[in-house]
């Protein structure tokens, strides 16, 4: 800052420190006053309707000004409303609110400056003289331009005026927040306006503020400037370095403060933070990483873990917490580490905990502060609060855990359905017992407190604050504070119902929505419903009942709602018409009702009523069992009426025709009679070539896609222009060449009645689908590899590979182009592909030591599984000694001649030399056999999980 040298530094500070204290000494002559506005930019002053306000203690409201303009309203000015109002710094408009989108007139912006400076009581209690001639006595705004006038603020107009009721320009605000640091136009040089416009940016009191000087200035851009301003330091005198709001109204800013935990202090909620960024409190200066405690009065929610900025008085009490806004309230929620223990503390490694969707364990010591409903736990107890599927807050640093706030609940999930404010109640589904029920969340005895869960973070809410299709679920009372946390979770999503998966060997049962990658875990006890929530019922995890209470969702549309966990609670469908369906009409049933029973296009047998009875007569009299029926469903029972022309709905099976050999499939298309048509994932294929309904079965296009015709294959055939609708095989479906394949099994999964796989296939880019013949629908086949061939039900057939070998063990060398397993040398073919793990792995990733299991053909390796892929695994070789399969460390295995227990994991695999063992094959009892080579020493290879001595794979050196 340039100073005149005519004027001693120190005069002027004594001179402006004087002024700004004690309001007794005006600024002297401005060298030049506020420009006025021409004739043609004045507007006539209208006068605000009188107030006594001088009788008045309260705070007056401001006047309305400007209706008629809007404003843009950047973040930034969002952000500054919220934050003068926040901190109690403004009162706003008559409702209450800020309206940074109004304009602002010069008496308005003096009242704020009043205000904001800790003036207004003083300014209502003085006595002043009138000083302009258009600010009456008994002008509502009287007091506070009078007192702006005296701190040195304004002058007014060289008329004598103020024209009150103008709009305040952007230069003439920033001339007035200058002249709060102790400026005037003795001390900035320059001519009006660009002295003040240019000092007023060199105290960031233009920052996100800037505009055209003479332009009216909205409310949030004055809330802008005047934030700006407090934030502003003096740049000389005795506050050199100090905030204007520090030294005006003794408001401290604590840049930056991780939470660790809140506690009751001297009867006060007291918090504990770690200080992030440096920062200044009355007793002197907080350093990062310094830890300090602050008072919190006013109850504002910040979560544990959550790092804030915030604002505190000389006494260290939080008077707001400064966030992004993103509703206008001004306090909306950061991040904050809300999740789930998926491995608990007393399991291995001991002392150690895995939250959800972490892969590293987290060390859990005497010093880490676990809280569980409001009350410190002793380290004694972290066993049993810490256990597998603990919810809450949880702050870590270096792998260690410094805090967890943790729920214990004192309810299921419920989802609302309807709200009924004046109650206090909400009405919707326990999805626990699958019923409808109602919830008073109002008691005269306990406090309800509301928290809202978002990705973001946790917000603290009222009851006002649910919406319709909220899941709630309510926490034990915190006796100390005589309250129930109630948590509202918003993890919704609406999509195509797909398939389900998992229920086999204790996997957890999830399920997808058409086009999202990502799968939905059905929660323990979770609750459906059809007709968009007519008719809930509760279901159970287990495999039977899923396919039994979802087979209707399949490819229907639903919403899902998700609880604290993330774990869907509620399926909801809303069933709409499904239109051209093809079925094969197996019988006619009950003439009253009007059924048929149809051979339906997913492979299932399904009885429908017409929607007119009478329909089913005129079909019964023309149409014989056997013929295959176009129609759409009105809901899961029903199917529409046929078409007036009924012949478009009717596919008789003499209409033949013939794909010749030699006409070979394409990728996309096939040549029937001559013609090429067109096939896409609407194309419904039927296998009828035992050419009696009661046989027929549904195929898919991998049936067909690329394969030789090597004979004349009839079918029958319903076409639109050049695309292929719908084929069923008549004859000679062996005129279709099989291939033998290999693939690396990703998912077994259910649809319906029905078990599938999903596997990469070796030579193919992408991941297929296929339904298992029901001799291997019981066999473990995730993770594995296996020969197939799709068989002419367009189910997998599980193949011994005729041209192809399966070969097992270790790696006893590995290079680039040659793997030797067991001492037998082996080129990597071309295009070989790997797995492990659940995921793809290249051939030179694999060492020596490795187990793998092979497949060669022409003595190259074409695809493998390396048995060892998992995260945390090792490899080790022993003798197996005992096998119990009642205990948890089932398995009991001589290491080195210590003898070693090691449990099985939940999808463990068991490899021999020719072979996977066939798990519930005939005959095969997997206890009776490794009892066996339990007996006689058999030498084993093996993968554990090196943390908890979980076996993922067992390779056995013998045949099978």
């Amino acid at each position: 800052m340039r100073l005149n040298s005519r004027i001693k530094r120190a005069a002027i500070c004594s001179l402006l420190t004087t002024a700004l204290t004690f309001g007794q000494v005006s600024y002297g002559q401005e060298a030049a006053p506020e420009t006025p506005k021409t004739a043609a930019e004045q507007k006539e002053a209208a006068l605000d309707e009188p107030k006594e306000a001088a009788a008045q203690e309260e705070a007056v409201q401001e006047e309305p000004a400007n209706k008629e303009t809007v404003y843009a309203v950047s973040a930034k000015a969002q952000e500054a409303a919220d934050f003068l109002m926040g901190l109690g710094l403004a009162n706003g408009k008559e409702d209450g609110k800020f309206h940074p989108e109004q304009g602002i007139t010069r008496e308005e912006f003096a009242k704020l400056l009043v205000g904001v400076l800790g003036l207004e009581n003083a300014a209502l209690l003085s006595k002043g003289e009138q000083i302009f001639t258009d600010v009456e006595r008994d002008r509502w705004s009287h007091h506070y331009v009078s007192m702006a006038v005296s701190m040195g603020m304004t002058r007014g107009f060289e008329d004598g005026s103020f024209r009150p009721a103008e709009s305040v320009t952007r230069a003439q605000a920033a001339a007035m927040l200058v002249r709060c640091f102790g400026y005037n136009d003795s001390y900035v040089q320059g001519s009006w306006p660009a002295n003040y416009i240019s000092k007023a940016a060199e105290l960031g009191i233009l920052s996100g503020a800037e505009g055209e000087h003479s332009a009216s200035l909205g409310r949030g851009d004055a809330a802008l400037m005047v934030k700006n301003a407090l934030h502003g330091k003096y740049l000389f005198g005795q506050n050199e370095g100090r905030m204007l709001m520090t030294e005006k109204r003794g408001i401290y800013q604590i840049r930056g403060a991780r939470l660790i935990r809140s506690m009751s202090y001297l009867d006060a909620q007291s918090m504990e933070f770690e200080i992030t960024s440096d920062s200044e409190i009355e007793g002197g200066a907080l350093k990062s990483g310094e830890k300090q405690i602050f008072t919190n009065p006013e109850g504002i929610y910040i979560q544990p873990g959550e790092t804030v900025e915030f604002y505190v008085d000389k006494d260290e009490n939080i008077l707001y917490v400064s966030r992004a806004s993103s509703s206008g309230s001004g306090n909306p929620a950061l991040s904050a580490g809300m999740n789930e223990v998926e491995n608990a503390y007393a399991e291995k490694p001991y002392g150690m905990i895995r939250l959800k969707g972490e892969e590293g364990y987290i060390d859990v010591d005497s010093d880490s502060i676990v809280m569980l409903d409001g009350e410190t736990v002793d380290p004694d107890d972290y066993e049993s609060v810490l256990g597998e599927d603990a919810w809450g807050s949880f702050v870590v640093k270096k792998d260690r855990l410094e805090y967890a706030n943790l729920v214990s609940w004192d309810s299921g999930d419920f989802v609302i359905k309807s709200l009924d404010a004046q109650g206090s109640s909400v009405s919707g589904i326990d999805t626990e017992g699958g019923v409808e029920d109602r919830l008073i969340l109002k008691n005269g005895k306990t406090a309800y407190d509301f928290y809202v869960v978002l990705e973001s973070g946790v917000q603290k809410a009222d009851f006002g604050a649910l919406q319709i299709g909220d899941v709630i679920r309510i926490g034990s009372e915190n006796e100390s504070a005589n309250s129930k946390p109630v948590y509202v979770f918003r993890n919704n999503s609406e999509g195509t119902f797909e398939r389900v998966s998992g229920g086999a060997n204790g996997k957890s049962i999830t399920f997808r929505l058409k086009g999202i990658p990502d799968s939905y875990q059905l929660a323990e006890s979770f609750a459906y419903s059809y007709n968009g929530g007519k008719r809930v019922r509760a279901g159970s995890e287990s495999i039977s009942s899923i396919a039994s209470s979802l087979n209707e969702f399949y490819n229907q549309k639903v919403k899902i709602y998700g609880n604290h966990a993330g774990d869907v609670v509620y399926v909801e469908g809303n069933f709409s018409l499904v239109i051209d369906q093809y079925g094969v009409l197996l019988d006619y049933g009950d003439a009253v009702r009007g059924e048929i029973k149809l051979l339906t296009q997913t492979g299932s047998k399904r009885v429908f009523a017409f929607e007119d009875s009478d329909e089913y007569e005129y079909l019964k009299a023309r149409v014989d069992v056997g013929t295959i029926v176009k129609y759409s469903q009105i809901n899961t029972g029903t199917i529409k009426n046929l078409s007036d022309d009924f012949t478009e709905n009717i596919i008789y099976t003499d209409d033949i025709s013939i794909i010749s050999s030699g006409d070979d499939f394409t990728e996309d298309s096939v040549e029937i009679g001559g013609q090429t048509y067109k096939v896409d994932s609407d194309t419904v294929f039927f296998d009828y070539s035992e050419q009696d309904p009661d046989q027929v079965k549904r195929l898919n296009w991998d049936k067909f896609k690329g394969r030789q015709v090597v004979g004349d294959v009839e079918v029958i055939a319903d076409t639109d222009g050049d695309y292929l609708l719908m084929m069923a095989i008549w004859s000679n479906i062996e005129g279709i060449k099989e291939d033998t394949k290999v693939g690396y099994v990703l998912d077994n999964f259910s649809l319906g009645d029905y078990r599938y796989v999903e596997l990469q296939e070796y030579g193919s880019e992408g991941v297929k689908s296929y339904k298992l013949e029901d001799e291997y629908k019981d066999l473990m086949l995730f993770g594995r590899l296996i020969a197939y061939q799709i068989g002419s039900s367009d189910k997998i057939n599980i193949v011994e590979a005729e041209d192809m070998e399966f070969v097992s063990g270790e790696v006893t060398s590995a290079d680039n182009r040659y793997i030797s397993i067991e001492g037998t040398r082996y080129r990597i073919g071309d295009d070989a592909v790997g797995f492990g793990g659940g995921r793809s792995i290249s051939p030179q990733g694999l060492d020596s030591g490795d187990i793998i299991a092979a497949y060669i053909e022409d003595g190259k390796i074409v695809a493998f599984e390396d048995l060892g892929a998992q995260t945390d695994s090792k490899i080790a070789q022993g003798v197996l000694v005992s096998v119990d399969p009642t205990s948890r460390e089932c398995l009991l295995i001589e290491l080195d001649g210590n003898e070693r227990s090691f449990a099985c994991a939940e999808d463990i695999d068991f490899v021999f030399r020719d072979g996977y063992m066939e798990i519930e094959d005939e005959g095969v009892d997997p206890v009776e056999l490794f009892e066996s080579l339990a007996r006689t020493g058999t030498a084993v290879k093996f993968s554990y999980n090196r943390y908890t001595d979980e076996i993922y794979s067992i390779w056995v050196d013998d045949n099978q």
